[in-house]
């Protein structure tokens, strides 16, 4: 892993290690003159799924729960984007993942913007994108993915977290601040 802070980027070869925990955020700078204590600052929300060895497609309703509780997730850490990275590799024979996932968050998107009159239900959810990533390798192709998306988001802070984890809003917060508590920080993990 190589990060050079004085640009604020961070270059990743290997990124398990540093985020060994299920949380983490990551201040992610889309300039190199972008503050990280902007009060502006956008935070964007990513998740990834893919079907590793799977001998068949896992069930809808699955997928569906998978997905709400990370659109949840993204709610309440107050992100204003979200991502779920894709294994977009075949894996099963006339079973498309990526189409599967797609649909979902387009049903859930559709929701949202019918929502946008009601506020409180508006911001029960973030919109959510699906990257298509392939190859997917392990784990390190997605994570790329995931901050170049970031990056194209204009996000000051990204948050990469399994589907079914719960987060709290203080949570977030808490990990903002040891994020600015020094120009040395990129990385923090609950």
């Amino acid at each position: 892993m190589m990060l050079v802070t004085n640009q604020r980027t961070v270059l990743f070869s290997s990124f398990l290690v540093l985020v060994s925990p299920v949380i983490s955020i990551m201040a992610t700078m889309s300039t190199a003159t972008t503050s990280v204590s902007e009060s502006s600052s956008t935070l964007a929300i990513a998740t990834r799924l893919h079907l590793g060895y799977a001998s068949h497609p896992p069930p809808t309703s699955q997928l569906k729960s998978s997905l709400r509780s990370f659109a949840m997730m993204a709610s309440v850490a107050g992100a204003q984007h979200a991502v779920v990275a894709v294994d977009s590799e075949p894996k099963l024979e006339g079973y498309d993942f990526v189409k599967e996932i797609q649909d979902i968050c387009n049903e859930m998107n559709e929701t949202c913007e019918n929502d946008s009159a009601d506020p409180p239900a508006a911001q029960r959810q973030v919109l959510i994108d699906v990257l298509p990533v392939t190859p997917w390798g392990k784990f390190v192709p997605a994570l790329n993915a995931i901050v170049g998306w970031s990056a194209r988001k204009r996000a000051s802070y990204l948050i990469l977290a399994s589907a079914e984890v719960e987060i709290t809003s203080g949570a977030v917060e808490v990990m903002k601040c040891h994020i600015m508590e020094s120009d040395d920080i990129l990385v923090v993990g609950e």
